[in-house]
């Protein structure tokens, strides 16, 4: 995981980015980006929540690349801030607070990749962003 970051875009709405690299070798990298009717890595954004974690985001990688540090990709989501609000007192606020308080909300993201050498599914967890209000 590079970078997993939401930020307040002032419109009322919040901009989630999760940007990552699969290790794998470029030449596979290059051979993931480029083959036909490939199934895309999947991103989600999460509310976590102590009962049941909430879905808030599903979406693909806008932009992949490949490096000798394997496959890169990027994609990004904006959600309306009352959305995101799955926790009472959710407020963009405060953000860069990294305490957790009984009034947070905290995110994380996922990342699936299909691995088309063998068929299986790479799954990878972010850490747990906090909101405090």
């Amino acid at each position: 995981m590079r970078e997993f970051s939401l930020q307040d875009v002032g419109n009322g709405s919040s901009l989630a980015i999760v940007e990552a690299y699969a290790a794998m070798s470029e030449s596979d990298a290059r051979s993931y980006i480029d083959r036909p009717g490939k199934e895309e890595a999947s991103l989600r954004l999460w509310g976590d929540d102590a009962e049941s974690d909430q879905l808030l985001a599903n979406f693909n990688p806008e932009r992949y690349w490949a490096s000798p540090s394997g496959l890169g990709m990027r994609g990004s989501v904006q959600r309306e801030n009352s959305a995101l609000d799955e926790d009472p007192g959710f407020s963009t606020e405060g953000r860069g607070s990294t305490s957790i308080t009984p009034q947070a909300d905290e995110f994380y993201a996922t990342i699936r990749l299909p691995d088309f050498r063998n068929g299986s599914t790479h799954h990878v967890e972010t850490c747990r962003l906090a909101l405090a209000s």
